[in-house]
C-alpha cells in the first residue's frame, strides 16, 4: 500500500484529465503494481496465488484508502484542499473551478501547482525530489 500512495505521489504529473479521472488513474497504479509483481515471480519461477479481485476485498480497503487520503489532503491549506477535492477527487476542470470561483483559471493551475510541491515536500525525502 504504502508503494502505491508513493507511487501516486512521484508521478502525479502524469496524470492527464483528459485521458481518464483521477480515481480511475489512481486505481490503475495498484493493478499495474499486481501485474508486474506476478510477472516478476513467474520470471524468477517462485509460485503465486492466483485470486479473483473482488467488491468485497475492495470495499474493506476502501475505508483505509479514504483515510489516508484525508492524511495526505490535511497537510493543505483549507483553499487548497477545497482545489484538490473538487480538481482531483471530483473531477471538476480548472476552467470550471475557475468560473466558480470568479478567478482565472491561471490562478487555479497555480493553486495546484503548489499544492503538489507541498505534497512532495512532505512526502518525498529533499534528497529524492
Amino acid at each position: 500500500m504504502d508503494d502505491v500512495l508513493l507511487a501516486i505521489w512521484q508521478n502525479i504529473g502524469a496524470f492527464d484529465e483528459r485521458k481518464n479521472t483521477f480515481k480511475q488513474w489512481i486505481a490503475a497504479i495498484p493493478k499495474h503494481r499486481a501485474i508486474d509483481y506476478q510477472r516478476k515471480m513467474i520470471r524468477n519461477g517462485q509460485k503465486y496465488v492466483n485470486v479473483e479481485i473482488t467488491d468485497d476485498l475492495f470495499n474493506t480497503k476502501h475505508k483505509s484508502l479514504e483515510q489516508d487520503i484525508e492524511n495526505v489532503l490535511n497537510h493543505l491549506s483549507a483553499n487548497e484542499r477545497k482545489i484538490f477535492e473538487k480538481y482531483y477527487l471530483e473531477g471538476v476542470s480548472s476552467r470550471e473551478m475557475a468560473q466558480q470561483m470568479n478567478v482565472k483559471e491561471s490562478w487555479i493551475h497555480n493553486k495546484l501547482s503548489r499544492g503538489r510541491k507541498k505534497l512532495k515536500q512532505a512526502f518525498i525525502p529533499k534528497n529524492e525530489v
